[in-house]
């Protein structure tokens, strides 16, 4: 990389050369995704194509930050606790992709502000709104910090339903199974509160927002069925 004038600067350099780095990776992930672990996508048109924008998936597999990332067009980014970066593995390939971190011992507020900063800069998010993975694939709730961003930022959320991702690769398994998967990106949902209102107001607002994405992500797993060629559509 060149010298850099400024921190700024430096950043922008570095985030070039992570989207770079990225879009050399799509159309490998995705042939790898389609065509030899049987991952179809759906309403991949609900992504918006440029500007800030939340994706919001259920949680339950080590693997759910690249499955959601394959069919955006541009790279999402994560955040992670600093710990996961400083091993061998996923660290390097985290530090690539650009994966945020964040301290273990950090304040939910630190998170907060540097989300608000990737969204200010009219980049695309990727949180799971569940604060963690599943234990046994089941949906658990939906925390209220997805609302309170998108208050914040103003950005579109988007939920998404991944279908099949704890039967591949369970939380507690040290490798994935061969199994079929979906991803499910259902349309965007426009903030109707903005950050000047009153707290209570947004706070009302934040849960509304938690519990439609919640919703969604449900929905998801009732449009789908297995049959023996993977999850498809029910007609």
């Amino acid at each position: 990389m060149a010298d850099c004038i400024n921190e700024t600067a430096c950043e922008r350099e570095a985030r070039n050369w992570r989207d770079w780095l990225w879009k050399c990776s799509e159309i490998p992930l995705w042939f790898s995704a389609t065509h030899f672990l049987d991952i179809r996508y759906y309403g991949t048109h609900n992504i918006p194509e440029k500007g800030a924008a939340i994706l919001a998936p259920n949680h339950a597999t080590f693997f759910d930050p690249v499955l959601i990332s394959i069919p955006v067009g541009r790279r999402v980014n994560f955040l992670a606790v600093d710990k996961y970066l400083k091993v061998a593995f996923p660290g390097l390939l985290m530090k690539l992709y650009g994966v945020i971190p964040v301290r273990e011992e950090g304040s939910a507020v630190e998170a907060f502000a540097k989300c608000v900063r990737v969204l200010e800069s009219d980049q695309i998010l990727g949180i799971f709104p569940e604060g963690g993975r599943s234990e046994d694939g089941e949906l658990m709730e939906f925390k209220l910090g997805l609302g309170l961003l998108a208050i914040r930022s103003g950005a579109p959320v988007v939920p998404v339903t991944i279908v099949g991702g704890f039967e591949a690769w369970p939380k507690g398994s040290l490798l994935p199974r061969l199994l079929p998967m979906s991803v499910i990106y259902h349309p965007p949902l426009s903030m109707k509160v903005g950050k000047d209102a009153p707290r209570p107001e947004r706070r009302r607002a934040a849960r509304d927002v938690s519990e439609q994405v919640r919703e969604a992500v449900t929905m998801g797993f009732e449009m789908v069925r297995r049959t023996v060629r993977g999850w498809e559509l029910v007609k």
